[in-house]
């Protein structure tokens, strides 16, 4: 009797996190596999219902014609159906792992870099994007640092905004002027407060990319994301590149802006301060 219960009370002991990981590691493997084996059939059954398709409606045949149709429309459900059993899959193991670290007391951060995989699978990502989301733009920040990082580090009281590869254009909406191209290393710089505010807690663009995972709740994933703080939003997160004419308008100190966009051009660092104003 003894024997029996100590087997039973073994029995019910939780997983440790290493075995959960590595199962929940496994079941995300295989969602994508399954599911590009049964879409590869599918593609290849449409393939081939086009073939009697085209062929009867050539030769005015309505036998092959109706054989293809029926061909296709077999494969399209196929597919439609791939796609919601997926859904459910996806929603289960997320459910499963978010029970799990409530019950057991899982660190869903550690949760998610135990399950990161670079670069991560459609399924691997939406799972782990609904665990913790923070943790996992960290981790794709991370991995971005390791790959496209900026040699050097950024002098303190500098934020990193990454110029043209070659000439820009004058980007300040308030300018009359027709995009006025300007050299590399030449025109004004013109650092909003707004801009200052946003970088101060965000100085490098791995930064910035994590801030706006946060603020916005997008996928760090999702194709127009991963590069959003390269994306040159003047005015916003990154300074405006201006001609002399904007920058008159705009009545900033010339000096100061000209020498801020020559040590821009150059090393890709702006200060975190505003533009100084001479003119209101």
């Amino acid at each position: 009797m003894k024997e029996k219960a100590t087997i039973q009370e073994t029995s019910t002991v939780p997983d440790s996190f290493e075995t959960r990981t590595q199962k929940w590691d496994a079941e995300i493997g295989s969602i994508d596999k399954w599911v590009g084996r049964l879409q590869g059939g599918g593609a290849i059954a449409i393939l081939v219902g086009l073939f009697p398709l085209w062929f009867g409606l050539s030769m005015y045949e309505m036998a092959p014609a109706v054989v293809g149709i029926l061909v296709i429309i077999a494969a399209a459900a196929l597919l439609m159906q791939t796609t919601r059993v997926r859904k459910e899959k996806i929603k289960k193991l997320i459910s499963d792992i978010q029970q799990t670290c409530q019950e057991d007391g899982f660190d869903k951060a550690e949760v998610v870099k135990a399950l990161f995989r670079k670069p991560p699978d459609q399924a691997r990502s939406e799972i782990l994007r609904a665990v913790d989301l923070n943790a996992l733009a960290r981790l794709l920040s991370s991995a971005a640092a390791r790959a496209t990082s900026i040699p050097g580090q950024i002098p303190a009281g500098y934020f990193e905004s990454q110029p043209p590869e070659s000439d820009g254009l004058c980007s300040d909406d308030e300018c009359p002027c027709a995009s006025t191209l300007i050299l590399r290393g030449q025109g004004y710089l013109y650092i909003p407060p707004g801009v200052v505010k946003m970088r101060r807690d965000a100085r490098t663009l791995n930064d910035l990319r994590i801030k706006l995972a946060r603020t916005t709740r997008r996928d760090p994933l999702a194709s127009d994301f991963r590069y959003a703080a390269l994306v040159p939003r003047q005015g916003v997160y990154h300074p405006i590149l201006m001609c002399r004419q904007g920058a008159e308008r705009r009545g900033i100190d010339l000096d100061v802006a000209a020498k801020d966009a020559a040590y821009w051009w150059e090393t890709g660092f702006v200060p975190l301060r505003p533009t100084p104003i001479v003119k209101a």
